[in-house]
């Protein structure tokens, strides 16, 4: 939103779009905007912020003062003198304070002395404060049933594709080239590693389960007349790891899109599995898995995910690799195809 300079549309977005949300999930507080260095927008911060709060949700600033790299971000240590840390990193959090007032901030767990009974008592008497604030403001979200929903309207569709179609930017149109105008096209060629891909959300508390997700391929494509050629290239790998497959790309053994997930207990002398615990549908391969209690409640037990690659209309090659915090076995046709069974953890990737 920051990249649309537009904070009508900033407004907008936060009173119909993001307010609502918050109270359809029963959440008192948005964990944004953020307000690093490499993501600052003052003017919008404010407007998110007054905007947020007026519906009764407190929008949160965020990240940490000086996180301002994801790369290995928790391996790293951002050591900073006094006057950078004032003036530069420090700064979009001054402005946001004094502009706006927001009623809560991510914190970071620091190294510091003990915190005395009199500091303690205070933080105590903050959290009750903002806790008395955030119920007077919204009562229905704690009066409620504490359930999460959810809606999917045309309306915040529009709105949404109007905010990502004006944070476009255009550094150079030499000839006028675009918009392309579909009626003089006869060939178009699609070329890049993205085109095809589901990208919708970032990770972390940016992740999110799309009502639905419409690759730049297939917005093309239903843009044009149908008598267009429309081809389409990879070019070259734009990432480090093979992209996880979705349920775009994989159907359960029933054709349900997502893969079916099974728990045992026991592994048999040849491999096989028994004694299954539960089953489930998997609809996101970018899973920690951590939530089920067969993690706290057996020592011994193994979870196995059957999935079907949907058709493609031409010969495609596929890189298949699994990526784990655990071990692995990776079969195609029942055939074995990557064992990080023995080799522990890691990704590793065949044809």
């Amino acid at each position: 939103m920051a990249a649309t300079w537009d904070l009508d549309l900033v407004g907008e977005v936060a009173a119909k779009i993001l307010a609502p949300e918050c109270k359809l999930k029963a959440a008192s507080m948005l964990l944004g905007p953020t307000c690093n260095i490499q993501r600052v927008n003052r003017d919008l911060s404010r407007t998110l912020l007054r905007l947020m709060n007026r519906e009764g949700i407190s929008a949160c600033i965020k990240h940490l003062v000086g996180n301002e790299q994801e790369q290995e971000r928790r391996g790293s240590d951002s050591l900073n003198s006094d006057r950078p840390l004032q003036e530069s990193y420090l700064y979009p959090f001054i402005l946001a304070q004094k502009n706006s007032k927001p009623w809560s901030y991510m914190t970071a767990s620091v190294i510091s002395p003990p915190i005395v009974e009199r500091s303690l008592i205070s933080i105590v008497q903050r959290v009750a404060e903002f806790v008395k604030k955030v119920a007077t403001s919204a009562p229905e979200i704690l009066d409620g049933d504490q359930k999460e929903r959810t809606y999917d309207t045309r309306a915040d569709a529009a709105l949404l594709r109007k905010v990502a179609s004006n944070a476009i930017v255009l550094l150079k149109n030499n000839g006028a080239i675009l918009p392309l105008k579909a009626e003089n096209i006869k060939t178009l060629a699609i070329i890049g590693p993205s085109a095809k891909q589901m990208y919708c959300a970032c990770g972390g508390s940016a992740s999110l389960n799309a009502s639905y997700v419409v690759t730049p391929t297939d917005g093309i494509v239903a843009a044009l007349p149908k008598n267009v050629n429309v081809v389409y290239a990879e070019g070259c790998q734009g990432h480090k790891r093979a992209p996880i497959l979705t349920d775009h790309e994989l159907t359960t053994p029933k054709g349900t899109p997502g893969m079916k997930g099974t728990f045992y207990l026991k592994q048999t002398d040849n491999g096989q599995y028994s004694e299954p615990t539960d089953s489930f549908l998997l609809d996101n391969m970018n899973s920690k898995m951590h939530d089920s209690d067969i993690f706290f409640a057996k020592e011994e037990w193994y979870m196995v995910l059957e999935g079907r690659i949907r058709p493609v209309q031409e010969k495609t090659e596929f890189r298949l690799g699994p990526s784990v915090s655990g071990r692995a076995r990776l079969f195609l046709d029942d055939t074995l195809l990557i064992d990080l069974w023995s080799w522990g953890p890691g990704t590793a990737q065949a044809r």
